[in-house]
């Protein structure tokens, strides 16, 4: 997150997929985080929440994606993202669209 030569993208979908449960389970630290993110990291924040849903809608057909990957993948593709990181799991679906190259996270163990 640290690198300057990385812009981030994020969409409304992404606020409402992580920022709501962090704040309704108080936790401090998971909040600031995500406000740090969306507050100063994120260059472009897709707000066409219209074509989003109508690129989401025909991919989500196309290649069998839950609803919520769908979102992420027509937001990621429209604000011409070279890559969409997932922490979603190399056989899931999300995989099978060509709209964007998705980039599996491993997630890291915390002490």
């Amino acid at each position: 997150m640290n690198d300057p030569g990385r812009s981030f993208i994020a969409s409304p979908f992404l606020y409402l997929e992580v920022m709501p449960k962090a704040v309704y389970h108080r936790n401090k630290s998971e909040i600031e985080f995500y406000r740090t993110y969306f507050d100063k990291k994120v260059g472009i924040l897709m707000n066409d929440v219209e074509s989003i849903v109508n690129i989401a809608r025909e991919e989500s057909e196309r290649c069998g994606l839950a609803a919520m990957d769908a979102l992420h993948v027509a937001a990621a593709y429209l604000a011409e993202a070279e890559v969409l990181y997932t922490l979603e799991h190399k056989d899931k679906p999300i995989y099978r669209t060509s709209l964007v190259r998705v980039v599996w996270v491993e997630p890291q163990e915390t002490s």
